[in-house]
């Protein structure tokens, strides 16, 4: 009798384009994989992201990409690892842009600034829970790491191993489909809000 190791088992699953392997993948991987991403954070704030990020990633690699991945383990701990390092770098560049702004936006007159943030926050949430709940494709995958996770065309790159000319085509792709989920949820609603 043959026993397929969970590798085969989670890439048998994701051949047949059946989501338990998604569930089989965070059974398996999810704790230790959120334990490296928090390491390396010093926080667990965006840890449960990334490890979706990279099981993403690895989806998309297999199915879309047709890649072969040798070891399923080891390909999610170094996305994992990879993508914290990168979300740690970003995150030290979002706070020097965030001083630059209050300084820029009346840094001197709290009504003024409280005024601008506000409106600069609910519009920036708008649009990342407008990303967040666009079907799962590798636009929108762009988009996410793009404007949500804040990462060049060339870190992007270089993480889905496509040229930064492809990231800038998807990047395209993902906001016009943005756009579209946008226009249909302000017909819908009247307001983006």
């Amino acid at each position: 009798m043959f026993v397929m190791s969970i590798d085969e088992k989670v890439k048998d699953l994701i051949h047949k384009d059946q989501e338990s392997a998604l569930v089989m993948i965070m059974d398996e991987y999810g704790m230790s994989l959120k334990r490296l991403a928090t390491s390396i954070l010093k926080s667990s704030m965006y840890a449960d992201d990334i490890v979706l990020t990279a099981i993403q990633n690895l989806w998309l690699s297999i199915v879309v990409d047709k890649k072969e991945i040798k070891n399923i383990e080891a390909y999610l701990f170094k996305s994992v690892s990879n993508l914290a390092k990168i979300l740690q770098k970003t995150s030290k560049n979002r706070i020097k842009r965030e001083k630059i702004f209050f300084l820029q936006n009346g840094g001197d007159k709290p009504e003024i600034l409280l005024e601008a943030v506000l409106v600069k926050k609910n519009l920036l949430t708008f649009i990342v829970n407008q990303i967040k709940n666009l079907p799962l494709t590798q636009e929108t995958l762009v988009l996410r790491l793009a404007y949500i996770d804040e990462l060049s065309n060339q870190e992007i790159s270089q993480l889905l191993k496509v040229s930064e000319g492809n990231v800038k085509i998807l990047k395209h792709r993902g906001k016009i489909e943005l756009l579209k989920a946008i226009q249909k949820k302000i017909k819908k609603n009247g307001d983006f809000l």
